[in-house]
C-alpha cells in the first residue's frame, strides 16, 4: 500500500502523527517544524520562503484522514512518526544547504520570528517538553444519602420498557433500535413544555456484548444529561452492562460537539460512578458496568480527571474510550491511571483516539501502561 505524499512530513519523511500547517500553508509534523522554528529558522523547510508568523495551526482534517488510512492499513502504525526520531531528521535537515537569510524580506506589519519565539499552541519545543501532570480536580466522593432519596422515584427497573413506550423499535429509526422519548417535533404530546431537565434524552438500548444491557445515549443539552444521571444514580435502577454517552452533533468531522459535558449532570453522574467503584452504592445501574464511553462531546482535561477519579478501582470496568472529546495531555495521563498494573483490576482496553494528544505524552502512556493487558488506541 502506498501511503499518500501528502500524508508524509517534509522534515522527517514520516507518516505525520500530529500535523499542523504553517502560515504558509504547509503542513508538518508537530514536534519536527517546533523545533525547527526554535533553532531560529525563519523560512519554510520546504520551499525556504519566509515564515511570516510563528502559529502553527492543527490540521484536523489532515489527522482524521491519516488515522482513518492507519486504520485500513494497520501494517503502517509502525510508520507514524516517533518521537526517538526527531534527532535523526534535525541532523538530517543541519547538512542540508542552509537558507539565505531572508528576513529583510517578511512583510512589513508582520510579526517576524524572533530567536525562541512561542510556538504553537502555547506548546514548546519538542526537546524541553515533558508531559504534564493532570490538573488538581477536587477529590470526588459517592453519593450522599440526600441524593439517593432524591433519585430514588426516578429508578428504571427494565431499560428496555424505558425505552420503549415513545417510540417502538423500527428499521427507520436511530440505528434501527429501540428508542426513548424523543425530542423536537417526536415530542410526545403533552411534554413539549416541559423544561429541559425534566425532559428524558434519546436513548437506544441493546444486548451487550458479552451479555447484559447497553445503553446508547443521544444528549443535546445538559438538563438531559442530569435527568439521565438521576435514573443511573437511583439505587434501584436495574444494572448495565454498557454505557455509551454521544453528542447528537459536532461542527463537522474530527471536532467536538457544542454541548460540553460540565455541569450539575457530569458531577451527579460522577459522584454515582464513584459510589459504583467503591462498593458504597449497592445493586445499581452502574455496579457491574463493564463497557463506559463518551463521544463527540467536548471535555476539559479537569473534567476527565475527576472521571478518572470516578472509575478508580471500579470492580467490573473492562473498557473506556473517550472519542473526539478534545482531551489534551493532563487528561490523558489522568485516565491512564487505570489501565496501569496498580490501576482497574478487570481494564482491558482504553481508548482515546481522536484527541490532542502529543508524542511525549503517547509515550509515557505506552511505558505506564500493561500493554500485554491493556489494548491502548491513541489514534
Amino acid at each position: 500500500m502506498t501511503t499518500p505524499d501528502s500524508f508524509i512530513c517534509p522534515i522527517t519523511s514520516e507518516i505525520m502523527a500530529d500535523p499542523v500547517s504553517t502560515s504558509d500553508g504547509f503542513s508538518y509534523e508537530r514536534e519536527a517544524i517546533a523545533e525547527w522554528i526554535a533553532n531560529g529558522n525563519k523560512t519554510s523547510p520546504l520551499t525556504g520562503a519566509p515564515l511570516v508568523h510563528a502559529e502553527l495551526v492543527p490540521n484536523h482534517a489532515l489527522r482524521a484522514a491519516i488515522q482513518e488510512f492507519v486504520n485500513a492499513n494497520p501494517q503502517l502504525a509502525k510508520d507514524l512518526y516517533h518521537p526517538q526520531q526527531r534527532g535523526a531528521a534535525m541532523a538530517t535537515l543541519a547538512h542540508e544547504p542552509s537558507f539565505p537569510d531572508v528576513s529583510d524580506a517578511i512583510p512589513q506589519g508582520e510579526p517576524a520570528l524572533p530567536e525562541g519565539a512561542p510556538v504553537g499552541q502555547g506548546i514548546a519545543p519538542s526537546a524541553s517538553v515533558t508531559p504534564v501532570q493532570p490538573p488538581p480536580a477536587p477529590p470526588l466522593s459517592g453519593l450522599d444519602e440526600a441524593e439517593r432519596k432524591a433519585c430514588a422515584a426516578l429508578a428504571v427497573g427494565d431499560w428496555k420498557a424505558y425505552a420503549a413506550p415513545q417510540k417502538p423499535a423500527s428499521s427507520s429509526g436511530w440505528f434501527g433500535h429501540v428508542f426513548g422519548p424523543p425530542r423536537g417535533k417526536n415530542t410526545p404530546r403533552g411534554t413539549a413544555e416541559l423544561p429541559d431537565e425534566l425532559r428524558e434524552p434519546t436513548v437506544r438500548v441493546r444486548t451487550a456484548e458479552g451479555g447484559g444491557v447497553e445503553l446508547e445515549v443521544l444528549v443535546d443539552a445538559r438538563g438531559r444529561l442530569h435527568r439521565l444521571a438521576m435514573r443511573l444514580a437511583a439505587p434501584g435502577s436495574a444494572p448495565l452492562a454498557a454505557l455509551k454517552i454521544v453528542a447528537s452533533d459536532g461542527y463537522g468531522p474530527g471536532t467536538a460537539a457544542a454541548i460540553d459535558i460540565e455541569g450539575d449532570g457530569f458531577a451527579l453522574l460522577a459522584r454515582a460512578l464513584r459510589s459504583a467503584s467503591s462498593g458504597e452504592g449497592g445493586p445499581g445501574a452502574l455496579a457491574s458496568l463493564r463497557e463506559f464511553s463518551i463521544s463527540k462531546i467536548s471535555m476539559s482535561d479537569t473534567a476527565v480527571d475527576t472521571l478518572a477519579q470516578a472509575l478508580a478501582g471500579h470492580p467490573s470496568l473492562e473498557a473506556l474510550e473517550l472519542y473526539n472529546v478534545g482531551l489534551g495531555d493532563a487528561g490523558a495521563l489522568s485516565v491512564g491511571r487505570l489501565a496501569r498494573a496498580d490501576g482497574n483490576p478487570r481494564m482491558a482496553r482504553l481508548s482515546l483516539g481522536r484527541n490532542k494528544i502529543h508524542g511525549e505524552t503517547r509515550d509515557a502512556l505506552e511505558a505506564s501502561i500493561d500493554m500485554e493487558r491493556v489494548k491502548l488506541q491513541l489514534y
